[in-house]
């Protein structure tokens, strides 16, 4: 008897309760779980990624060689064109698997609050001791960071991968040689694409938290992020014949690249002394994008809407 009530106060033969999990390890393991779940949040951009492979082992690019006093043709084929189309190359050559993590992010966070309420998991994932702000901060880690990251390290080997191909076509006759590999103007253009990634995820976070906030709180999520977006411009002119609701949907989406490329001029020959990525980064104004006060301002409406998102989380269900 005096054991039981020793047990029950905690006394000296009382088990030890179990040790919290740091929260480091139960956020990554929140991570997991949306890899898990969401398997297109990886398989869409590693499918896009082998058919650029694809891409190189079937491209066929033919040039007339016989015009021998062709000037662009021989730029193309100078050391300083190859390099340009080397660069070219690897900028091309991402642009499909940031378009496919566009659209996979999209529908990752347009569904995971709401696909929980739908099968009633929430009720199993509530009665876990996980508050509601760290499974939303999961989700925002996914979509903001790992996503964007892991894309960003698979453009870098899927390009690899198409020199890679290339040079053994050149190898065996099959591809002209026209990519050439330069440590520097690589660099330079990773750091550039890094740089426009991270602008975009702070610029597109607005966005982004809208879709998280429409997923915690509606039945369907979809319509109504495009139903508004597609008619509400129409109505606006219909009724009252402006153009403001349109204006601010075009400045959202392309506002921050017309500051980034403002005046940008490439000119093909200034490539013999110039490289590409080097005209690139004297070009291109990262100072002045990312002292955009709409960047910002945008950040700060995109924590309102997360914090909104938490607290809806909170007390919303099916029932």
């Amino acid at each position: 008897m005096n054991t039981v009530f020793a047990d029950a106060a905690g006394g000296p033969g009382a088990a030890a309760p179990p040790q919290a999990k740091p929260l480091g390890t139960t956020l990554v393991t929140l991570v997991r779980r949306e890899f898990w779940e969401y398997r297109v949040l990886w398989l869409g951009p590693l499918v896009a990624a082998a058919l650029v492979a694809l891409a190189a082992i079937s491209a066929h690019v033919n040039f007339d060689f016989t015009h021998e006093h062709n000037s662009k043709l021989e730029m193309l084929l100078s050391p300083a064109g190859r390099l340009g189309v080397s660069t070219f190359a690897q900028w091309v050559l991402s642009i499909p698997l940031y378009l496919i993590m566009l659209f996979v992010l999209s529908y990752y966070l347009l569904d995971c609050l709401s696909a929980e309420r739908r099968d009633r998991s929430i009720l199993f994932w509530k009665s876990l001791p996980v508050s509601d702000g760290l499974t939303v901060a999961s989700k925002l880690l996914t979509a903001f960071v790992v996503v964007p990251i892991g894309v960003f390290l698979l453009a870098m080997v899927t390009y690899f991968v198409f020199a890679l191909i290339i040079a053994v076509r050149v190898a065996i006759g099959t591809a002209p040689d026209l990519l050439v590999f330069d440590a520097v103007s690589w660099l330079q253009l990773e750091i550039i694409m890094l740089g426009e990634l991270i602008l975009g995820v702070l610029w597109y976070a607005p966005a982004a938290a809208a879709m998280l906030l429409l997923s915690s709180w509606v039945r369907r999520p979809v319509l109504w992020a495009t139903l508004p977006t597609i008619f509400a411009p129409v109505l606006e002119r219909i009724a009252f014949g402006t153009h403001h609701v349109w204006n601010f949907l075009h400045y959202r989406t392309v506002g921050i690249w017309a500051i980034l490329l403002h005046d940008l001029n490439i000119n093909p020959e200034r490539m013999q002394s110039q490289t590409l990525s080097s005209a690139l980064m004297q070009q291109l104004h990262f100072g002045a994008a990312f002292a955009d006060a709409g960047l910002w301002s945008g950040v700060v409406v995109a924590a309102a809407l997360v914090y909104a998102t938490i607290r809806i989380r909170r007390y919303r269900d099916e029932t």
